[in-house]
């Protein structure tokens, strides 16, 4: 039985509230990976997830949003997967047999993959500080995005002078909000000194559907990774769930 949860926990993580509608998933044994990017390559993601579902090697998938609508509908059903001539992808609810049936698209015909490969784990390895991201301030970024309503607002990311981090955003007047994140930590082991405060600007509806798929360890839990925030000047944003599942965001000039 494929494991339900977390194939529909990687295709939201995807689907992004319709940032990305398409993708090429690679199932093997060990794991499910994709690599994906928005249409104007300014929002990348490398995601893992043990979904038990067949070794199929590369499928193509399109309109990742009647996907995700489907999953939606059976969140509280086991699911079961078939994979008919090459072309066809069928969900099957386990208990009454509702069934979802779909053409594949042809992995060539899929472009939107980050070239090259991998490029979001390095440009991970290369930040040079990490802000835990907690579920608080989770709650209050997404709170004031959603008061903001803009999808053209960028939002900033700051390092101050003391090692502060902030998340602040709004349009040039009016509705402007600032959100602590904590205390910014040296990447490099040998490495104890901050970098100069600096900033990062990205699109405040790229880090809002980037967080509102971001999950916590529940208080049980000592050993699950902690979310964290990786940054450097003059580069990507990233939000990392764990060393697996990531999520770049390109910096915006303005």
């Amino acid at each position: 039985m494929i494991d339900s949860k977390a194939l529909r926990r990687l295709f939201n993580r995807v689907y992004l509230g319709g940032r990305i509608d398409e993708c090429v998933m690679t199932f093997s044994k060990q794991a499910t990976t994709v690599e994906a990017m928005n249409n104007e390559e300014a929002l990348l993601l490398s995601l893992k997830e043990v979904t038990k579902v067949p070794a199929w090697g590369n499928l193509g998938f399109r309109e990742l949003g009647k996907i995700c609508g489907f999953l939606d509908m059976a969140s509280e059903l086991e699911l079961g997967v078939e994979k008919v001539d090459d072309r066809r992808f069928i969900f099957k609810t386990e208990n009454d047999g509702q069934t979802f049936d779909f053409l594949l698209s042809e992995p060539d015909t899929i472009v939107n993959i980050p070239d090259p490969l991998g490029v979001i784990v390095k440009i991970a390895e290369g930040s040079s500080v990490s802000i835990p991201l907690t579920a608080n301030a989770q709650k209050w970024t997404l709170g004031f995005m959603g008061l903001l309503k803009d999808e053209s607002v960028v939002v900033t990311f700051t390092i101050d002078k003391s090692g502060q981090a902030f998340l602040n955003g709004g349009p040039e007047t009016g509705k402007k909000f600032s959100s602590p994140l904590g205390r910014a930590v040296p990447r490099e082991r040998k490495r104890k000194i901050l970098p100069p405060a600096f900033s990062v600007n990205v699109y405040g509806e790229h880090l809002k559907s980037v967080l509102q798929v971001i999950e916590f360890p529940s208080g049980e839990d000592k050993t699950a990774p902690i979310p964290t925030i990786l940054a450097s000047p003059d580069a990507p944003l990233v939000v990392k769930q764990d060393d697996d599942n990531m999520w770049a965001l390109e910096p915006v000039k303005i």
